[in-house]
Formats: structure tokens, C-alpha cells, sequence
């Protein structure tokens, strides 16, 4: 997710994303968790989320510009990202169908 349009392009985001969702598979569950993630921390993506089955971890951004893990999220819970927080996650209809 971009919001910011300065950084939107004919090639697309120029910059980092202000939130990264990565959805989990069992062949791409370790790079995702440490590959990844040490790119996008790297890169500046102010809030990462991890989808493992039905928990979503939700890290974000600190002062020194490190993940700093807010906590697991389950199928009955919501979630605000931090930066909307008028923009609530019902995990319970995302979960629905799983």
C-alpha cells in the first residue's frame, strides 16, 4: 500500500510502500520471515504484516528505524494500521472463507 502519489510513476512506486502484507507459504516462509523482512526494514516500509494461517503479525517502524513487533493478531481480533487510524481490519471477514 502507497499513499503517498508523489512516489507513484509510470514504472511504478518509486520509494517505499507505507504497509507490506506478505501472505506465508511453507516454501517461502523463511525467506519471507528473515530475507524479506530485513529488506523492507532496510528500505524504509513503515508497517510490515505476516500472514501465517490465521495470526498476522504486525510490525512497525521505531525512531531508530527498526521493526519493532506491536503483536499477533488472531481470527476473532481487528487490526488498525498505524497509519490509518480511522481504517480498521475486521480479521474475522478476512478469515471467513479460510
Amino acid at each position: 500500500v502507497c499513499c503517498d502519489a508523489n512516489k507513484l510513476t509510470p514504472r511504478g512506486i518509486h520509494g517505499a510502500p507505507d504497509l507490506v502484507v506478505e501472505v506465508l507459504s511453507p516454501a517461502s516462509a523463511t525467506a519471507d520471515r528473515k530475507r524479506k523482512f530485513a529488506v523492507y526494514e532496510r528500505s524504509g516500509v513503515e508497517e510490515y504484516w505476516i500472514v501465517n494461517k490465521k495470526v498476522v503479525e504486525v510490525y512497525r517502524l521505531d525512531d531508530r528505524r527498526h521493526y519493532r513487533r506491536i503483536g499477533a493478531f488472531g481470527p476473532a481480533e481487528s487490526i488498525t494500521p498505524g497509519r490509518f487510524p480511522g481504517f480498521s481490519v475486521s480479521l474475522p471477514l478476512v478469515f471467513r472463507d479460510v
